[in-house]
């Protein structure tokens, strides 16, 4: 999922001659400025996927027009700009629609290339530090360039661990203290945004902080636990390093009372495991039996059921074990919501640009009967990341049940005839047997939606963008920028 919108404009001056203005968007994805560009390089950008898909897919992709070049030399005016930016808006909201576009490398590419044209980092190789889940810091070098992706696979090879693992169980996060207390704290950090890869994590980080400076906030990167059934641990801590990451971000969130224990007797065999160096694998097991443990807390937010009309609930947002958990504040009643009875969700962006964002799911209560649940938070995007991340994690699940499903009916064939190949008919009872491993509340009736100004309605089904970056533009200067 990409949310995208080019709220304003900004007028640069060239860098060659440092006298000739001109106009650059700024454009922001997932709810923080991504960067500032000028129109020739989006103009680019645009005749580059017609291009390539038009003659690919046969035209079948129902894109915007894109602005076009104006005829005259005359600066736009204030009203023509504006009209610019929202067909701008417009196109790239579309285009992250797109699946077969977004999966191919050109978004992605493009998207972190932007990024870069717009920070112009000094250095072309740092020292990047990033937070382990109790808070202690690991130094990766790596270059500028590299894309999410590439710095998770740096990362890996830094701490000795399969790097298909570590991506499809952690993620890379902006994070920040989640108490005003001042003192600085690694360990109870809020995670604010998931970097993807379309992102450089050392831009992405510097851009974070220049903008929060003056409010006195601090972004670190973080690498956290994105396991969202308990039951996976058992086969995780299997991994030495994983474990160890498991158990660090475990053991901060137990001191830090992210999660408690469901009893006395278990809280002191937390405590005294948490200290002995050979009793991780324990402390782990412990853990998954405490139903509060396997959340992330991502802090407090107003809440709207609509079958409780006119009644705004401050509650604490809790996503985890494939569930959203919504606590009241002031009386602890708690609302419990399964990701597999969330038909769909949309983000919202309320009438004053102060407020906060709207994140709105339709949620299955009964049979055929659904209802809107809203919940008014700066978070709204990182929930809906995290939603579709767990998703992605049925998803696959799924996947592994039918391909072992298959593997079952196959080996049973074979033991009635092991000389014989598998017929069409046989081939046909393995299809069958594979989707009858599937769950009815699965994903498959999902559609996909394009977003109207403003809006951003969203699949379940995970939208994969894959690919590397190592180029960069050149600086186009065209009258079109003026």
């Amino acid at each position: 999922m990409i949310h995208i919108v080019v709220p304003s404009t900004t007028t640069l001056v060239e860098r060659s001659d440092g006298v000739t203005k001109y106009t650059a968007f700024n454009i922001h994805i997932n709810g923080w400025l991504h960067a500032t560009i000028r129109y020739s390089l989006l103009h680019k950008f645009a005749e580059t996927v017609r291009l390539k898909f038009d003659s690919r897919f046969g035209g079948r992709f129902s894109l915007p027009e894109f602005p076009p070049k104006k005829l005259s030399l005359t600066r736009l005016d204030g009203s023509a700009l504006d009209e610019r930016r929202l067909k701008i808006a417009k196109y790239l909201q579309t285009l992250v629609q797109q699946a077969e576009i977004v999966r191919s490398t050109i978004v992605e590419r493009t998207f972190l290339e932007f990024q870069l044209e717009s920070y112009r980092p000094a250095s072309s190789s740092v020292n990047l530090d990033v937070f382990l889940g109790d808070g202690t810091r690991h130094c990766v070098r790596c270059g500028v360039l590299l894309n999410t992706r590439d710095v998770m696979k740096v990362l890996s090879e830094t701490l000795e661990c399969d790097f298909d693992l570590l991506s499809q169980y952690f993620g890379l996060f902006l994070v920040r203290e989640r108490h005003d207390t001042g003192r600085t704290s690694n360990e109870d950090m809020l995670p604010v945004r998931l970097l993807r890869n379309f992102e450089s994590p050392y831009v992405s980080l510097q851009m974070a902080n220049q903008r929060s400076a003056s409010r006195g906030v601090q972004y670190k990167l973080q690498l956290r636990r994105m396991v969202w059934e308990v039951t996976a641990h058992e086969r995780l801590i299997e991994c030495p390093v994983i474990k160890q990451l498991l158990f660090k971000q475990a053991s901060a969130g137990f001191s830090s009372g992210l999660f408690s224990a469901s009893s006395s007797e278990s809280a002191e065999q937390l405590y005294s495991l948490k200290g002995q160096p050979h009793a991780v694998d324990r402390f782990l097991r412990l853990c998954t039996q405490q139903s509060s443990y396997g959340y992330d807390n991502l802090g407090v937010a107003d809440c709207e059921m609509h079958h409780r009309p006119a009644q705004r609930v401050e509650c604490s947002m809790q996503i985890g074990r494939r569930q959203l958990l919504l606590t009241c504040t002031k009386t602890g009643e708690e609302w419990i919501f399964r990701a597999t009875r969330i038909r769909t969700w949309r983000i919202s962006q309320p009438v004053s640009v102060i407020d906060p964002l709207l994140f709105q799911f339709e949620y299955l209560v009964g049979k055929d009967h659904f209802e809107w649940v809203t919940i008014h938070t700066d978070q709204a995007i990182l929930l809906s990341l995290l939603l579709q991340s767990i998703g992605a994690d049925i998803l696959h699940e799924q996947h592994e049940a039918a391909k072992e499903a298959a593997r079952e009916a196959l080996s049973e064939n074979d033991v009635i005839s092991p000389l014989k190949m598998p017929t069409s008919s046989s081939s046909s009872s393995i299809q069958k047997t594979a989707n009858l491993s599937y769950p009815r509340d699965d994903y498959s009736t999902f559609t996909p939606y394009t977003p109207s100004s403003g809006t951003s309605k969203v699949t379940v089904l995970p939208e994969v963008i894959s690919g590397t970056s190592n180029s960069s533009f050149a600086n186009e200067i065209t009258d079109d920028d003026l």
